[in-house]
């Protein structure tokens, strides 16, 4: 689903007006995800364009994955009649993973001029998507006599996404490197709370190179 909606971003943002340059990348990083209470690691592709109402900013699409990750978790239980008695009461492996896409728009708010000109300097940037998340769950239970039940689950659900922060990059005539920090809120997909604040907080480090054209900072930008 992601990789459809990047191809339909791209055809959308090849049909606005745009400036000479434009770039696609490549990203990946590590986040500390919220909604499963974990360290998540990602990889991404990316492309951007300057629209011209957009003046100084630019446009950008792109679509990310987390491959699944597992976790396992025992109990035991205790009991003391008539003598004290302990044994692995339940075990939990849990399997979970995520994707997703997200349109972004990113201002300089310091930038200075490279050769042939191309761009360096730090900026904002916004944006909102969705995240998909699976999650699969294999319980193990056994209570004192040894009787043991065993449990399987399984579900996806999509959530809304809305996440901001900074970054900054150096680009030279073979490519431009990034690296943004983002924080993320979420339409949870799960449980009573409407919003998860945060759904993650996130950090990228980035390849982009761009086509189209180098040209001089617009006056406007300085």
């Amino acid at each position: 689903m992601a990789w459809r909606l990047m191809a339909l971003l791209l055809l959308a943002g090849s049909a606005l007006p745009a400036r000479p340059q434009w770039a696609v990348g490549v990203f990946g990083g590590v986040s500390h995800d919220y909604a499963w209470g974990a360290e998540m690691a990602h990889a991404g592709l990316q492309v951007e364009w300057r629209p011209t109402f957009l003046h100084a900013g630019t446009l950008r699409a792109g679509v990310w994955s987390a491959p699944m990750r597992g976790s396992y978790r025992e109990e035991y239980r205790s009991v003391s009649d008539p003598t004290v008695h302990t044994w692995l009461a339940a075990t939990t492996t849990e399997h979970h993973a995520a994707a997703g896409a997200v349109l972004d728009v990113r201002f300089p708010f310091e930038h200075n001029d490279c050769t042939n000109g191309l761009y360096k300097g730090t900026y904002l940037v916004a944006g909102a998507g969705f995240t998909r998340r699976w999650q699969a769950m294999e319980q193990w239970r056994q209570d004192r006599y040894g009787t043991i039940t065993t449990f399987t689950t399984a579900r996806a659900f999509v959530e809304p996404v809305a996440r901001a922060g900074v970054g900054g990059e150096l680009n030279y005539a073979w490519g431009g490197i990034f690296l943004e920090a983002l924080f993320c809120v979420s339409v949870s997909g799960e449980g009573p709370m409407p919003l998860r604040i945060p759904d993650a907080l996130v950090l990228n480090l980035g390849y982009r190179y761009i086509f189209g054209g180098r040209r001089a900072v617009p006056a406007a930008e300085d």
